[in-house]
C-alpha cells in the first residue's frame, strides 16, 4: 500500500518544531530576568525575516535534541517503571504486568541510568510516588483487556506469524508474548494492510512524541528555576510557591498524557490487527 506523506509531517511540527520553539522562548524568558516587558521586546525582534528563518531552523534542531533526550529519560522511565503497554494489556492482572525497576544482576549502563533518572525526573518521581503509593492510583497499566479479547489477539498474532514465517523452522510453542518483542512486526504487518487505522496510528505517534518532549521540557524549566533560585541566593521564605508548584505539576500532567497516547497507540494496533479480514491478510 502506498502511503502519501508530506516531507514535513505532523510529527515534525509536534515532535520537533513546537518543543524547540518553546525551549528557545523559555531560555529567552529566563535571560530576560523573568520580566514580561523585556521578554516581549526580545521576541518581537524575531519578526524580522532575517532572524525568523534562523530561529525556526535552530528551534527545529533543538527539537530533535529534545526528542532524543526525552526518549532516553521520560520514555525509559515509563518502560522501566511500568513496562510496554502492548505486553501488559494482554496480562490478566496488574501484579503480573508491574515490572521491577531494578532487575539487572550486574552493574551496567542501564543500572547507572536508572539510578540517575529519579534525580533528573524529580517532579515526576514525587507525584508518581504519591499517586501509586499514597493515593493508590495507577494511571498507566491500571486496565488490561478482557479474557476473550486477549485470547483472540494472541491467536490472531500467532496466525500472522505463521503466515509470515511459512516454510521457516520456527517453534511457535516458545513464543511468549510477555518475553519477546512481538509487537513491532505485527504493527508493521497491520499498518501495511489497513487504511482505516493508519491516520490514527500516525496521530497517536505524533501526540505521544510531542507530549514526551513537552514533559521533558517542563523538567528542564523546573531545573532552570532551581538554578536561578540557587544562583540568586534566595531564601526559602522568598520561594515563589505558585510557580514552583506549577513546574512540579506540569511535567507530571504531560507525562500522564504521554502514557495515555502511548497506550492508545498500542491498543489501536492490537484492535486493528484483530479485525483484519482474510482479504486484507492476503493482500
Amino acid at each position: 500500500m502506498e502511503i502519501k506523506q508530506n516531507p514535513f509531517s505532523l510529527y515534525d511540527f509536534l515532535g520537533y518544531l513546537i518543543p524547540g520553539i518553546t525551549l528557545n522562548y523559555g531560555v529567552i524568558f529566563t535571560y530576560s530576568d523573568n520580566n514580561l516587558e523585556t521578554f516581549y521586546k526580545l521576541i518581537t525582534k524575531y519578526e524580522n525575516i532575517s532572524l525568523t528563518v534562523p530561529f525556526i531552523i535552530i528551534s527545529y534542531i533543538f527539537g530533535h535534541f529534545l526528542s532524543f533526550i526525552s526518549s532516553l529519560t521520560i520514555e525509559k522511565y515509563a518502560l522501566w517503571r511500568y513496562g510496554y503497554p502492548s505486553k501488559f494489556l494482554l496480562e490478566e492482572n496488574e501484579k503480573e504486568n508491574s515490572p521491577k525497576y531494578f532487575n539487572e544482576k550486574i552493574i551496567s549502563v542501564n543500572t547507572l541510568l536508572k539510578i540517575l533518572l529519579p534525580t533528573i525526573l524529580l517532579p515526576i518521581l514525587i507525584l508518581d510516588f504519591i499517586s501509586r503509593n499514597i493515593l493508590n492510583r495507577n494511571y498507566w497499566n491500571n486496565r488490561t483487556l478482557d479474557s476473550l479479547s486477549r485470547e483472540i489477539i494472541k491467536a490472531k498474532g500467532i496466525n500472522i506469524y505463521k503466515s509470515i514465517t511459512d516454510g521457516l523452522d520456527v517453534n511457535y510453542d516458545k513464543i511468549n508474548f510477555a518475553g519477546v518483542d512481538w509487537f513491532t512486526i505485527l504493527h508493521h504487518y497491520t499498518f501495511e494492510r489497513t487504511k482505516t487505522h493508519n491516520t490514527k496510528f500516525q496521530n497517536y505517534v505524533a501526540l505521544y512524541g510531542f507530549l514526551r518532549c513537552i514533559s521533558f521540557l517542563f523538567i528542564v524549566f523546573f531545573w532552570m528555576n532551581v538554578y536561578s533560585f540557587w544562583q540568586n541566593n534566595y531564601g526559602l521564605i522568598n520561594l515563589n510557591k505558585a510557580k514552583t508548584a506549577l513546574l512540579i505539576l506540569l511535567p507530571y500532567i504531560s507525562f500522564l498524557s504521554f502514557l495515555k497516547f502511548y497506550k492508545r497507540y498500542s491498543l489501536e494496533t492490537l484492535m486493528a490487527m484483530t479485525v483484519l479480514n482474510s482479504d486484507e491478510d492476503n493482500s
